[in-house]
């Protein structure tokens, strides 16, 4: 890397060759990888496998950690390439207020957070994984 030192933290937020904490590490897995190899990861993440056949403890689990802390929001989307149709995911709370994920096809498709019943607005990091590839 090369530039100014006061832009080092900005480059290291989306540094492919950064070491960074699986996206489910708040949930049991210990991987740190670079960023770029973070998709292969997930293909083999006792996390994403676990997520992947339905397992209720995780589940479980995950619902509490998400109501203790405002953590990560894990939306499971069965059959996502299939789906021609909008989709809304349960609300979750983050920054201390209530959210929802919604995913859009028509007129413009995109996967958008919307507020529950406030106007303030909270920066999110959004990590899609498709399980099917």
């Amino acid at each position: 890397w090369k530039g100014e030192l006061a832009e080092l933290d900005r480059h290291m937020e989306r540094c492919q060759h950064a070491k960074i904490k699986c996206p489910f590490s708040t949930h049991g897995c210990d991987e740190v990888c670079h960023r770029n190899a973070v998709r292969e990861h997930m293909a083999t993440c006792p996390v994403m496998l676990r997520l992947e056949i339905g397992d209720a403890a995780l589940l479980h689990d995950m619902a509490i950690r998400q109501r203790a802390n405002g953590g990560q929001f894990v939306w499971k989307i069965p059959d996502m390439p299939s789906r021609r149709d909008h989709m809304r995911s349960s609300n979750f709370m983050a920054h201390g207020l209530k959210w929802f994920v919604r995913h859009e096809v028509e007129p413009q498709p995109g996967v958008f957070v919307n507020r529950m019943g406030h106007n303030k607005r909270a920066r999110f990091t959004l990590t899609i994984f498709n399980t099917n590839q």
